[in-house]
C-alpha cells in the first residue's frame, strides 16, 4: 500500500511528490484547471466567431438574392415598349441570379451527393438545398419575361412574388434570427405588454391605411377595368 508521496512507477507521477508543500501543490492544481478552462473557452469563442462570420456572409448573399428577385418582379410591371433598356435588364437579371445560385452553393452545398448525379462535378452532385430551388425557379421565370409585349408578363408577377416569399421563408429557417435574438436576451423581441401596446396604437393606423388602399384599388378597377388596374399589383 502506497503512502503519501510514494510512486508506484506508473507514468502518472504523484503531484504531491513533485510538490511536497501542500500549498504549492494546490496552487499548481488550480493553475492547471484554470488554464484548461481558458483554453476550452477560447476554442468555444473561436467557434462562435466562425459561425457568426459564416452567417454574416450568408446573410449578405441572401440580401443580394432578395434584391435581385425583387428587381425582376418589378421589371415586368413596366411596359417594354416604353423602356429602351428592358431587354438588357432582363439579360442582366438572368446572369445575376445564375451567379447567385452558384455563389449560394458555397454556403448551402447539395445533399446526398453519393446518391444522385455522379456524372456531374462535385458541387453539382446530389440534390440542391431547398433555399436554392427558389432561385433556380426565379431564373427560369426570367427566361419567360417577354421583352416586347407587357400583357404576356402579367401572369409572371404572382410567380415572382411567390418565389421571393418562399426564398425568404427558407433562408430564415437557416439563419434562425429568433435564436440569435434569444441569445441576445430577447432585447428585440416584443413581450406581451409591448405587443398589446402596438396592437392598440400602431396596428390601428396600419389597418386604416390598408382599408384606404383597398378602396382606392377597387375604385381604380371600376374606372379603368381590371387589366389596367392590375399594373399597380401588390406585395
Amino acid at each position: 500500500m502506497l503512502t503519501l508521496g510514494e510512486n508506484d512507477g506508473s507514468s502518472y507521477p504523484d503531484i504531491f511528490q513533485t510538490y511536497k508543500d501542500p500549498i504549492t501543490a494546490s496552487v499548481s492544481v488550480l493553475a492547471f484547471f484554470l488554464s484548461s478552462y481558458v483554453f476550452f473557452k477560447a476554442r468555444k469563442d473561436a467557434k462562435i466567431r466562425d459561425v457568426l462570420e459564416y452567417k454574416s456572409k450568408l446573410r449578405e448573399w441572401a440580401d443580394a438574392a432578395i434584391d435581385t428577385v425583387s428587381e425582376a418582379m418589378y421589371l415586368i410591371r413596366l411596359d417594354p415598349s416604353r423602356y429602351a433598356g428592358f431587354f438588357d435588364k432582363r439579360h442582366e437579371l438572368m446572369w445575376r441570379i445564375s451567379s447567385l445560385i452558384d455563389r449560394g452553393r458555397q454556403f448551402l452545398p447539395n445533399r446526398d451527393r453519393e446518391k444522385y448525379g455522379q456524372q456531374k462535378g462535385m458541387s453539382y452532385r446530389g440534390f440542391r438545398h431547398p433555399v436554392l430551388d427558389w432561385l433556380v425557379l426565379a431564373h427560369d421565370l426570367c427566361q419567360e419575361i417577354n421583352y416586347a409585349d407587357a400583357q404576356e408578363n402579367k401572369p409572371l408577377t404572382e410567380k415572382f412574388e411567390q418565389c421571393r416569399k418562399k426564398f425568404v421563408s427558407e433562408i430564415q429557417l437557416v439563419l434562425d434570427p429568433r435564436a440569435e435574438l434569444a441569445a441576445l436576451g430577447n432585447v428585440f423581441l416584443l413581450d406581451t405588454r409591448q405587443q398589446n401596446i402596438l396592437d392598440k396604437r400602431g396596428y390601428a393606423e396600419y389597418w386604416a391605411i390598408r382599408e384606404w388602399l383597398a378602396n382606392r384599388k377597387e375604385q381604380r378597377t371600376s374606372e379603368r377595368g381590371p387589366d389596367k388596374a392590375a399594373v399597380a399589383g401588390s406585395i
